[in-house]
């Protein structure tokens, strides 16, 4: 065959249409490139692949009114440690999670406005489903990595801490994409001439009556695991998420000057005493994605 017929059928490409026209050295280059290009296309894809597994869309734990397990640790560092020791243990926390493919979120809260004597230098949160939790800690105490983060937190903090069934009773999207905000927590004691139906049926009015609130979510939670009567200063709290601090200030202000204090005196004086807010920074550490 004519060189000119040659070239006109192959290509730099591999495969060709005609072998007749290569020598050996040429085929065994362009099948390594060619075999390098596939090599490539695999990795890609594994990499999405492995990216799309790990940033799911965040997605919200439960439905109204339906309770996920909200476990909370209030933290004091230990002598020697701080905060860049707890971002350390972090990154290994979550790449032990992800690895388990748990999806609990987790969030890191500083108290801002608390005017009670406070010991605490950190707040976590960490929420999902009953199932997930009753996992995660089944791993942390039955394997060799969970028992070693265990000792890791240990050394590097001392925390109390509690579980509660939380409620979420509003939320808006905003909720999920926001990793910077404030958060309240108001403590409060059911009056003892009030049912817990009433008391329940008061707050789906609040819910009801919210419309475009100034809070991105609210939640009522009921401490069940790891506490006694005593411990906090309220039998249930309401937990509210505000994108940030003119959000909670627009609320005060509302709260303040337009009639909004008449509401809470309601409930408070009606179905439940309160014993204030306090204030905090919440950074969101890890998402709930499913």
């Amino acid at each position: 065959m004519a060189i000119g017929a040659c070239v006109a059928n192959n290509s730099n490409d591999w495969p060709v249409k005609d072998l007749s026209c290569i020598d050996q050295v040429q085929l065994i280059e362009m099948r390594i490139e060619y075999m390098k290009k596939i090599i490539v296309c695999i990795v890609l894809l594994m990499g999405i692949t492995s990216w799309s597994a790990h940033h799911e869309k965040a997605s919200y734990i439960s439905d109204i009114g339906e309770a996920n397990a909200h476990a909370v640790f209030m933290c004091k560092f230990n002598d020697g440690f701080g905060f860049a020791h707890l971002d350390a243990l972090d990154t290994k926390l979550h790449a032990y999670l992800d690895s388990n493919e748990t999806p609990v979120f987790r969030s890191r809260l500083v108290p801002l406005f608390n005017a009670q004597e406070s010991q605490l230098d950190y707040v976590v949160f960490e929420a999902d489903t009953y199932e997930v939790f009753g996992d995660d800690w089944n791993g942390y105490l039955t394997t060799a990595e969970g028992k070693a983060l265990e000792e890791a937190m240990v050394e590097v903090s001392t925390c109390r801490s509690m579980v509660s069934p939380l409620y979420p009773m509003y939320r808006k999207d905003a909720v999920l994409t926001d990793d910077e905000r404030i958060v309240t927590v108001n403590w409060c004691t059911r009056n003892s001439s009030v049912s817990r139906d009433a008391l329940a049926q008061r707050h789906r009015e609040f819910r009801d009556n919210m419309g475009d609130s100034e809070a991105i979510f609210w939640g009522i939670g009921w401490p069940s695991l790891g506490v006694r009567d005593g411990t906090f200063p309220g039998q249930f709290y309401h937990l509210l998420v505000y994108p940030d601090m003119r959000a909670l200030a627009k609320r005060e202000s509302r709260m303040a000057n337009d009639g909004g204090w008449e509401m809470r005196a309601d409930y408070n004086d009606n179905f439940a005493s309160c014993s204030g807010e306090i204030v905090l920074s919440e950074k969101v550490l890890r998402r709930h994605s499913g």
